[in-house]
Order: structure tokens, then C-alpha cells, then sequence
């Protein structure tokens, strides 16, 4: 059966998720594109680009681009702005050499590679309900290999 690339970005999802901290600072969870509704702190990671590298009998390594970012809606105390910074933060420290700790081992492959490539840093303005969204976070390259079955 071949690999799943999707296992990547659960194992990504997973590792998020499974972080105490980040998940005091993001009570409404992690998630793949889209929160649920009614969701005001939470972490989103999203697929940007993928490229498959071939080699003569299949795939050798598989690069990913996600975009993983802490979202919260604004608060007039300012508490909000200081969630998104520190999960932006807690975000990094998880996700960056996560390839030297094992940290991130997605099934059927090692990862080789696990960095942030660029910083992103947003406010959203929903103008009809007057509210503000803070997202900080980054764009993460995640280079794996499969492993032979």
C-alpha cells in the first residue's frame, strides 16, 4: 500500500494538538483549514504546496509548504494579542528541527527537514460584526521520505 501524504499534515495536527501550552493558549484546538464555528482562539494548518521527488522506482522524498498559525479573535484587554504572540512562539519551538528530535514522525515516512520559512503576521477586520482576528504564525517547509513497506 503506498504512503498517504495527508499523514504528514496529521502528524502535524497531532503534535500541535498533543502540546499542553499551546493548547492552554488555544483552547478550541487545531485544525486542518477552518475552525468550527463559535471558535475564537485556535491553531489552523493549511496545505500551501507540495512536490513529490522521484527517483527510478517511485518517490524519494516528498517537500511540503504549510501554513501553521495561531488565530484569535481581538479583546478589548489586549489578552488576545498576547495568546497569539505566545502560541506563534510555542508553534515555532514545536514545529522548528522537529526532524532532529523525532518530534514529528509521520507514518510511513522520516522526516528529514522541518523549518519555518517565512513568518506571516495579519489582522483580519470583519467590518459587518466589528471584530478583529490576530493570526501569527508561519509558513513551514516539511521534507520527508518514505519509508520502504
Amino acid at each position: 500500500m503506498p504512503n498517504n501524504s495527508s499523514d504528514v499534515e496529521t502528524a502535524v495536527i497531532a503534535l500541535l494538538a498533543a502540546d499542553a501550552e499551546l493548547t492552554a493558549l488555544l483552547p478550541d484546538g487545531v485544525w486542518y483549514d477552518t475552525a468550527p464555528f463559535g471558535a475564537t482562539a485556535f491553531c489552523i494548518v493549511a496545505s500551501i504546496d507540495h512536490v513529490d521527488a522521484y527517483v527510478l522506482h517511485g518517490a524519494a522524498a516528498e517537500r511540503f509548504l504549510l501554513l501553521v498559525k495561531a488565530v484569535c479573535q481581538d479583546s478589548s484587554d489586549g489578552a488576545a494579542a498576547i495568546a497569539v504572540e505566545q502560541a506563534e512562539q510555542r508553534i515555532y519551538t514545536l514545529l522548528q528541527d522537529a526532524h532532529d528530535t523525532q518530534r514529528l514522525a509521520p507514518s510511513g515516512y522520516r522526516t528529514m527537514l522541518c523549518h519555518r520559512a517565512n513568518y506571516v503576521r495579519y489582522t483580519d477586520l470583519d467590518e459587518e460584526v466589528d471584530q478583529r482576528w490576530l493570526h501569527r504564525g508561519g509558513h513551514f517547509e516539511v521534507l520527508v521520505a518514505p519509508i520502504a513497506q
